[in-house]
């Protein structure tokens, strides 16, 4: 068995590699259960071999994770990406240190996972995990290795920003060779891990003088249905001074933890009127959709909120949120939200905590509410589709209210219910559109947990959010429509932010003529339903300006039921959700909520997510693992050399491909129809094609030199080659297939003739 001693002195060969601060870490729970919470953090970590559970740390830099692992074995250990969060295509970390030999093997991996055979950790062609120490004691092996956060290596997967599905596993014996068959693991799990959050958790270095508790109070679940909501009211108790809450900590209930969905804090205006005197006493009651009361209209504030998978809220050094003598008595409702499909009644008292300290910071935390208040079936996702997208509009008639200097975001929360698969917060300015201040490219409904935004991020009056949620239904036959029941969807995110203004809600709501033009709802039936459309008016104007009988509101979603999802009906629904009128919502906290913005969506192309994928190549002369790909004769060729030939080709390619384009937006335009939408008074234009003005290719950038960086773990004398980009027109498929296949068999011939002749 290898010994401590062996890993210090590889640390000692290897050191030079590892400049990377392992500034977090997380433990992995070893028992894998299927949906449910397999990783959990730990406010304190001990780092010693005494902890039972794999633990993982890890460090980054611009260019490069280095991670730590910690397992509680003395053979093989894997640590791997995925795609689903199970086996099949993830990028796996594989190491161990040999009984027999003392070394330390550290490899990239790939499995190809087929049901009902063995797992296939394939060795990658191209190994990109370096070893950096190793060391193994009578329990738990530690292995610590780097790479590069994009490897450009097409079996390898990216480190990205928000949150990635892990898996990981381990066995007691190590490999019989570095090359030979795998044992099945004896230990597995799965879970999510942001691994370019920020730097390390802002523990509240104030001193904590008491404890604000929105609970349950062994409140017994009814088990009457499978997706239960109930709320209770409490009022904030005497304080003799402000005070700061600098941390959020939910409280769960281990009798319950089976159920919880969700927890939400919502402070009530002032002056609420409280009839049932129950309710005023802090007894919970039902506030489910169908529960709908004054108590919930006017408790719409949101303090916090917690969901599946989340974990404690710490604000920045310089923000908390405020409680002050003035809220003395102010009603706050705590919802929880019981996704209890088995109908058990277990004793609960969950909620959340606020710790509060007395030394004050310098501003007050306010939470921002944006996304889509459609709890019907006017939110509407077909079945069978893969990936649709839904936007809501957070609209800059609403962010005029804010304060001239600005505020700064600071955190985000994604909200989805199963199906969801990706969430996306973009910040407009103007025509501009800014970095997404949230870009979660794998949510999963079981964990969902903020995503800190480092550094507080500026939003302005007149900006706009446009929340973008990404939905799979491809298992499902039946439309979805939203709710807020498990089996229903939603799109909303929350949003921590400083300095609080009266601003607590900027949402929006769908209006009912998109829909119905969506699925081609006959006019005739709105005729005969009784809509009258005024002079000037459409029929569905009419509709939207003065709403609709709930026969006829049930007959246009029976016949949405009843649609043939084609690849053109979904795009129209698509459509309906990000470029149709819409109300906007803004609600002022404390003051009057203005309801009626009537608002029309700026035009946005879709949002194109390319900056955590870009590939920089790293060529080294020296000696390494694909050294032997290269050819004899590009070998011989200088940085300088390979650079301009390669700029040359890449110009005549984007010459010969625009051409090309060129020749197929022309045929594309002479079919281009124009259809009459017997739903409008106007004409409109239904383009087939939209061309781009002009292509686009990106230079070639050559650098030849060592790096100068000393935390990044680099060869030396690299050479960075540019990736090209091309604007390329959006044809028709379906009117001019055969000439964008002409026009690609040309592009593919092109290339591989250049690039073959530059070499």
């Amino acid at each position: 068995m290898a010994s401590i001693q062996t890993g210090w002195l590889l640390l000692l060969c290897l050191g030079h590699i590892s400049a990377i601060q392992l500034d977090h870490e997380q433990l992995l729970n070893r028992v894998h259960i299927h949906h449910s919470r397999e990783l959990t953090d730990s406010a304190a970590m001990t780092g010693s071999a005494a902890v039972e559970s794999p633990q993982i740390q890890w460090g980054t830099n611009e260019s490069h994770i280095e991670v730590q692992l910690i397992y509680p074995t003395t053979g093989w250990m894997a640590l791997g990406l995925t795609p689903n969060g199970g086996m099949d295509q993830s990028d796996v970390l594989f190491g161990y240190l040999d009984d027999k030999t003392g070394k330390l093997v550290v490899q990239d991996r790939f499995n190809n996972y087929k049901p009902g055979s063995p797992v296939d950790l394939t060795l990658d062609e191209q190994q990109d995990w370096t070893a950096v120490s190793g060391s193994q004691n009578a329990t738990h092996t530690t292995i610590r290795a780097v790479r590069a956060l994009r490897t450009c290596d097409f079996v390898d997967r990216p480190f990205v920003h928000g949150f990635m599905k892990v898996i990981f596993s381990y066995h007691s014996s190590d490999p019989a060779s570095e090359t030979g068959p795998i044992l099945k693991h004896t230990q597995r799990g799965s879970g999510l891990i942001n691994f370019l959050e920020r730097g390390a958790s802002l523990v509240p270095k104030e001193p904590i003088v008491a404890h604000l508790n929105f609970t349950m109070d062994d409140f017994r679940v009814p088990g009457q249905k499978t997706s239960e909501f109930h709320c209770r009211l409490l009022r904030v108790p005497k304080y003799d001074r402000k005070m700061h809450a600098v941390l959020q900590t939910p409280v769960v209930d281990p009798r319950a933890i089976d159920l919880l969905h969700h927890i939400v804090i919502m402070g009530c205006k002032s002056g609420i009127q409280i009839a049932n005197a129950s309710v005023a006493n802090g007894d919970p009651f039902a506030c489910g959709p169908e529960d709908y009361t004054n108590v919930m209209a006017e408790c719409y504030e949101v303090a916090a909120i917690w969901a599946v998978g989340g974990k404690d809220t710490n604000y920045p050094a310089n923000a908390g949120f405020p409680v002050t003598p003035e809220m003395e008595g102010r009603y706050y409702m705590l919802q929880v939200h019981y996704n209890n499909p088995q109908r058990k009644r277990p004793l609960d008292s969950s909620g959340i905590s606020f710790s509060l300290t007395d030394q004050l910071r310098d501003q007050d935390v306010g939470t921002m509410m944006m996304g889509s208040t459609n709890l019907n079936e006017l939110f509407l996702i077909p079945p069978g589709v893969d990936q649709f997208t839904m936007r809501a509009q957070c609209s800059d008639l609403c962010t005029d209210t804010i304060p001239v200097e600005g505020v700064y975001i600071f955190s985000g929360l994604s909200h989805m219910h199963t199906r969801g698969r990706i969430g996306v917060a973009r910040h407009f300015r103007g025509d501009e559109e800014l970095p997404p201040l949230m870009n979660n490219r794998n949510f999963d409904f079981n964990y969902q947990t903020a995503t800190d935004i480092s550094p507080p991020r500026k939003f302005l009056p007149g900006d706009r959010i446009v929340i973008e949620c990404t939905y799979s239904t491809a298992d499902d036959t039946e439309i979805i429509s939203g709710g807020e029941g498990t089996m229903n969807e939603m799109c909303l995110a929350f949003f921590d932010y400083y300095p609080k203004t009266n601003l607590s809600s900027c949402v929006s709501y769908y209006m009912p003529s998109g829909l119905i033009n969506a699925v081609r709802y006959p006019p005739a039936k709105l005729i005969e339903a009784g809509v009258v459309a005024q002079p000037g008016e459409t029929l569905l104007e009419a509709v939207d300006n003065r709403g609709m009988s709930l026969p006829l509101y049930y007959d246009i979603i029976a016949h949405a039921k009843r649609t043939s999802w084609t690849s053109s009906a979904v795009r129209r629904l698509e459509d309906y959700y990000s470029s149709k009128s819409y109300v906007a919502f803004c609600d002022m906290s404390g003051g009057t909520p203005l309801f009626t913005l009537q608002d029309k969506p700026r035009f946005v192309e879709p949002f194109q997510d390319t900056s955590d994928y870009q590939c920089v190549h790293v060529w080294n002369n020296a000696s390494t693992a694909t050294e032997s790909t290269v050819t004899a004769a590009a070998s011989t060729l200088s940085p300088d050399i390979i650079a301009t030939t390669f700029k040359a080709t890449l110009a005549t390619v984007a010459t010969t491909f625009q051409a090309t384009l060129a020749t197929v937006a022309s045929a594309a335009t002479e079919r281009a129809t124009i259809g009459v939408d017997p739903l409008l008074t106007t004409t409109t234009a239904q383009k087939n094609v939209t061309t781009g003005s002009e292509a686009t290719t990106a230079g070639v950038n050559a650098t030849a030199g060592g790096s100068t960086d000393p935390t990044v773990s680099v060869q030396t004398t690299p050479v960075v080659i540019g990736q090209s980009s091309t604007t390329a027109v959006a044809v028709n498929a379906t009117e001019t297939g055969a000439a964008v296949a002409v026009g690609l068999s040309v592009f593919v011939a092109v290339v591989s003739a250049l690039v073959l002749a530059s070499y």
